[in-house]
């Protein structure tokens, strides 16, 4: 059957109905480095790239800092006649005169940072078995017995950029089926840990796709790639993996993980993300692995990485819609807590910064807030704590005789758990760890509280309605437990209290009405001495501004 890809599906063309429903994925790329000096010089797709005598090829895994990892850092080529219209391309096959073409740091994967038209795309050439059934490709030799179509072939066609080029991918060879987390995209078998890969062609993975068993899908860049680029962090958070403990000298890959509390205790054991490159193995990138959700309804947020992010933390529990970039399926980003400036210690409210887990914060200074939506009226007063704004710890380990480290959310991602630094004594250090690298399509969230819970805590104060804890929701401590056992509580005794409600309902309104009278004017009486006793000072905004920002 013929099909055809785009972004996020591949569509039967005969049935015209969706097979495949899975987010992009985009390789990362290799190096150059200068054997006599031992610097990576460039970013190169492949080996053939590294032109100088005195270049050699590094593979994408082993080129380290994420210097490589974004397409805007990879130079192309242009075909320099006037024939090819001086297009940026790839390789000198997509050109009509081959021998025109030139490498250049003008050209990047994306686009042409040299042209008289400012963001023109970098373009790719097609190949098919035949005109109707085409698929972008790098070059030639990724068409294998198909006819290949060089750049001005199909005039009559749209011509392809990055987002629409699909890549191969490398998979362990021993772990069968293949999954996401024993794979990643990339561009050829030249990016393959030796020994322990094995290089799946583009147009193979294009074939389990339509048949809806592709681990993943893997493009040369993603939309939002071609859409803006963003600066990338220096260092973020890789996995780390769970290995049966089956064979303890020979451990078999089970799935990713960020920490030792992700793998099942009892069957397998943890390898931090440096001991996973020293068995060869390649670790999954940060924000495509599977977490969690917050389940109650009292809380706003959707997905995020740690129970402690919800405002019940007892109602945290996994979903494979999830990952710590977003939800794949809405596309809504995922969301963290942060520490915030405690007014008691006499810090400012305004200072905060994202992170994992409440034992990142300063317990004197910095007070934790549970993950909340940003604030969406233009006052940017909250910060938008999605992942790549997630400040994270590290693990100090040897490498080459001397004390290096790695970024991890925990000490439970630390080979040795006693070696973990916070995200602030490893920013003491000049050493500044993220959650994830920044590429997001926009997305607006909803405009109005997401459940009745969010109204009932408004127009209580900004407290829990019926709760012994009840808790503010400015300044306010950890969530514990407690008020997921009492919301559990709840849940378990409503239809018998469903009926008692009904029965004295029309008692209890005039009394409700009169008790939250008294309590809101009281509450305005507390801010009316607390803006008196202090005139110029700035507080944190009140449940009723909250509602207005579309926080709790």
């Amino acid at each position: 059957c013929s099909s055809f890809s785009t972004s996020r599906y591949t569509i039967n063309s005969k049935t015209n109905t969706f097979m495949v429903f899975q987010p992009i994925s985009a390789p990362h790329f290799g190096g150059c480095r200068n054997t006599q000096t031992g610097q990576i010089t460039s970013c190169a797709v492949k080996p053939s790239h590294c032109i100088s005598e005195q270049s050699q090829y590094v593979k994408a895994h082993e080129v380290e800092g994420g210097i490589c990892n974004s397409p805007s850092k990879v130079s192309t080529g242009r075909c320099t006649s006037s024939i090819d219209n001086k297009v940026c391309t790839s390789d000198a096959t997509a050109c009509e005169i081959r021998s025109a073409f030139q490498s250049t740091n003008t050209c990047n994967i994306i686009q042409d940072t040299n042209s008289d038209d400012v963001g023109a795309s970098t373009l790719y050439p097609h190949c098919g078995w035949d005109i109707g059934n085409r698929q972008c490709v790098l070059s030639e030799e990724d068409c294998g017995d198909d006819m290949f179509y060089p750049l001005k072939a199909l005039i009559w066609v749209d011509p392809c950029t990055c987002d629409q080029v699909p890549t191969g991918m490398c998979h362990l060879t021993d772990v069968s089926p293949i999954t996401t987390d024993s794979s990643f995209c990339a561009n050829g078998p030249y990016d393959c840990p030796d020994d322990t890969y094995s290089f799946m062609t583009a147009k193979d993975l294009f074939n389990m796709r339509e048949g809806g068993n592709a681990p993943r899908i893997c493009n040369l860049c993603r939309k939002v790639d071609v859409v803006k680029e963003e600066a990338q962090h220096d260092r973020i958070v890789e996995s780390g993996g769970c290995y049966s403990t089956s064979n303890i000298l020979d451990p078999e890959f089970i799935k990713c993980a960020l920490q030792s509390t992700d793998c099942p205790s009892s069957t397998t054991i943890f390898k931090s993300s440096v001991e996973m490159r020293e068995m060869n193995h390649v670790p999954c990138k940060s924000d495509e692995l599977k977490t969690g959700r917050c389940a109650s309804s009292l809380d706003e947020i959707d997905c995020t990485g740690d129970a402690s992010a919800c405002y019940l933390p007892a109602r945290f529990e996994s979903d494979s819609s999830c990952t710590l970039h977003s939800n794949v399926n809405t596309k809504e980003p995922s969301y963290f807590g942060m520490c915030r400036g405690s007014r008691p210690a006499g810090k400012d409210w305004r200072d905060q910064r994202c992170v994992w887990q409440e034992s990142e914060c300063d317990p004197i200074n910095e007070i934790w807030w549970y993950g909340r939506l940003p604030a969406n009226d233009g006052s940017e007063w909250l910060t938008a704590c999605t992942c790549e704004n997630v400040e994270v710890g590290g693990c100090a380990y040897m490498k080459n005789g001397s004390v290096d480290y790695h970024c991890a959310v925990s000490e439970n991602g630390c080979s040795d758990p006693t070696s973990y630094l916070t995200a602030t004594e490893m920013k003491d250090m000049g050493i500044h760890c993220k959650l994830c690298q920044p590429r997001r399509d926009a997305f607006i969230p909803t405009l109005n509280p997401t459940s009745n819970g969010h109204g009932d805590i408004l127009d209580n104060g900004g407290k829990i309605p019926g709760t012994d804890d009840e808790v503010e929701i400015y300044d306010p401590p950890k969530s514990n437990n407690n008020r997921g056992n009492n919301a559990a509580n709840s849940s378990r005794n409503g239809s018998v209290a469903l009926g008692l409600f009904f029965s004295f309902l029309v008692v209890s309104i005039p009394t409700v009405g009169f008790l939250m009278y008294r309590r809101r004017n009281a509450a305005k009486q507390r801010v009316g001495s607390e803006q008196t006793q202090g005139s110029n000072a700035v507080l944190p905004p009140s449940p009723v501004a909250d509602k207005k920002k579309q926080i709790i």
